[in-house]
Formats: structure tokens, C-alpha cells, sequence
């Protein structure tokens, strides 16, 4: 049973790349690792600004509570 899956798959990867040509290989290639290029920029992007916009509400949040913390000590 096994075995008449892979020959069959095996027979039809064989007459696709029959079909194909070495231009349609090429352009199918090229789309390909566009696509993986565009999602390795995006994935990096997405990354880089998550990072900067925590570390900025952390300075945000730093700077709040030592405001907080003065006027604590002025009242005192």
C-alpha cells in the first residue's frame, strides 16, 4: 500500500518536472526565496521594534516614579 503511494508520487513529481521548464524552475525559485526573504525582513522588523518600544515605556515608567518619588520627598 505503501509503497503504490510513493510510486505514485514519485511518478507524478517525475511528469511535473517533465512539464516544467528550466525558466518556470528558475522563476518559482526566485518567488520563493523572495518570499522567505520578506518574511525573514518582516520577522526581524517586528522584532526590533517590540524591543525599543518596551525599553521606552520602561525609561517612561522609570522617569514617572522618580517624578512620583521627589514630590514624596518634598512633602515630607
Amino acid at each position: 500500500m505503501m509503497s503504490d503511494v510513493l510510486k505514485n508520487c514519485h511518478h507524478r513529481w517525475k511528469t511535473l518536472n517533465q512539464r516544467w521548464s528550466l525558466q518556470t524552475r528558475l522563476l518559482y525559485i526566485n518567488m520563493l526565496l523572495v518570499g522567505l526573504m520578506a518574511l525573514g525582513i518582516s520577522v526581524a522588523y517586528y522584532t526590533l521594534t517590540r524591543y525599543d518600544k518596551k525599553q521606552q515605556s520602561r525609561e517612561r515608567l522609570n522617569i514617572a516614579f522618580k517624578i512620583m518619588q521627589d514630590d514624596f520627598q518634598e512633602r515630607l
